[in-house]
């Protein structure tokens, strides 16, 4: 954990008393929506028996000082004995720590995961010094908090939009399907010889809002496809990518590397298989963790005057775990089916004299297996590029704008790759 990006503190005209019975009542949906104005993602209510103040923070860090190593500084009030209570959002995840009047323990609980815990030290410092050093090395419990949260939050770095997982399922479907679908069936009678190699380069930008909040990514997809020299339509594929996301202010850091072989099954259909290993996570949100995947994917053309059509449909599975040797690291137990089948539509057009492809494009992402809050995105795309085709040893391009739907909200997203 590290210090604060930004903290905001503002008083609130509700009594203390008050203001902790409705958020202990409601949990975090009614903490969202009633207690706390948070636009972050952690976010408290400090309350004495004359005084409630709220606290937001980008990072769990952030908001143990402001919120309860602190209260000091975040109460005017303060004298140094009487009662103190927080109540905190930890990313739609509802806690409490509190002081008893004169006493130095520290309780801390989170309803919601049967947690109550204890800590007795010299003094009020003390104490929240050992609650911070036991939730630093309780990685079960973080990875629990972890797992709540990617069921029952909007907005969640590994399940949410912009999150680890949704991208390792977008840049999967994307090296089987969308780099290719649109010239997999070309007969080999216009190929050229030597093709050689394809090293691939992009970035892609994009942007979601979601339950009122604000979710930024920018990636670097970065690709090499070896392609047979007998058969270039037969691939083999390694894929990586790097990439930071802004979840309401909370920044975290992904990568993901993958490989597969692409099959071709007769002129007019390939499957794709791939592996591939995702690590996300930051200091600010107090975790770091992986995902294993393997898929399967198909990739159907059909062929018309001015026109062609292509199918694609994948299964993936998709597995967290904790990464070895890296502090914070957790496993949150998600076991997760993505079914992401989409339907490309390409035609052939003229700009000045240079001849490219326009595509239109449609996806629907499906998540099976444990709960997750985001079940489910349709993407609507539009691109414009060059000549693609597995039998040209020419170099390309691609630019494609998509718009997604996802619970709660919706984004836009501008992939822009070159292939030589």
């Amino acid at each position: 954990m590290h210090k604060t990006d930004r903290i905001a503190a503002k008083r609130l005209r509700l009594p203390s008393s008050v203001l902790v019975a409705v958020l202990l009542a409601g949990g975090s949906s009614s903490m969202a929506q009633t207690g706390l104005s948070c636009g972050s993602l952690f976010g408290a209510l400090l309350n004495s028996p004359v005084q409630s103040v709220q606290v937001c923070s980008t990072s769990l860090q952030g908001l143990y000082e402001a919120g309860i190593r602190d209260v000091g500084a975040s109460l005017s009030s303060y004298a140094g004995d009487e009662a103190i209570t927080t109540v905190a959002r930890l990313n739609g995840l509802a806690a409490t720590a509190s002081f008893a009047q004169a006493s130095a323990n520290l309780e801390f609980s989170i309803p919601e995961l049967n947690i109550l815990q204890t800590f007795a030290g010299g003094t009020r410092v003390a104490s929240a010094r050992l609650m911070h050093d036991w939730l630093n090395n309780n990685a079960d419990l973080r990875g629990r908090m972890l797992q709540h949260q990617a069921a029952h939050s909007a907005v969640n770095p590994v399940t949410g939009p912009g999150g680890v997982l949704s991208g390792a399922v977008g840049l999967d479907f994307g090296a089987s399907f969308d780099e290719v679908a649109t010239r997999i069936a070309t007969t080999q009678a216009n190929a050229q010889s030597g093709v050689g190699n394809l090293i691939g380069i992009g970035v892609l930008v994009s942007q979601h809002d979601i339950a009122g909040a604000t979710v930024r990514t920018v990636s670097a997809p970065l690709s090499y496809t070896v392609r047979n020299d007998i058969d270039p339509r037969r691939q083999a594929l390694l894929r990586a990518s790097l990439g930071v996301v802004d979840s309401a202010g909370t920044k975290s850091r992904s990568g993901r590397v993958s490989a597969g072989y692409r099959f071709p099954m007769s002129d007019e259909w390939a499957l794709t298989p791939m592996v591939g290993v995702s690590l996300s996570g930051s200091d600010a949100h107090g975790f770091y963790t992986g995902v294993a995947s393997g898929s399967i994917a198909s990739t159907y053309l059909i062929e018309r005057d001015g026109f062609d059509i292509s199918v694609g449909n994948m299964l993936g599975y998709y597995r967290s775990f904790k990464p070895p040797g890296v502090s914070y690291g957790v496993d949150p137990g998600l076991q997760v089916f993505a079914l992401r089948n989409g339907i490309l539509i390409s035609q052939p057009i003229t700009l000045g004299s240079r001849k490219m492809s326009v595509e239109y494009g449609l996806s629907d992402t499906r998540y099976l297996g444990d709960a997750l809050y985001q079940k489910s995105a349709q993407d609507i795309s539009i691109s414009l590029g060059t000549n693609k085709s597995v039998f040209s040893a020419r170099s390309f391009f691609r630019a494609t704008l998509a718009l997604q739907k996802v619970r709660d909200g919706h984004g836009v997203a501008l992939n822009v790759n070159y292939w030589f």
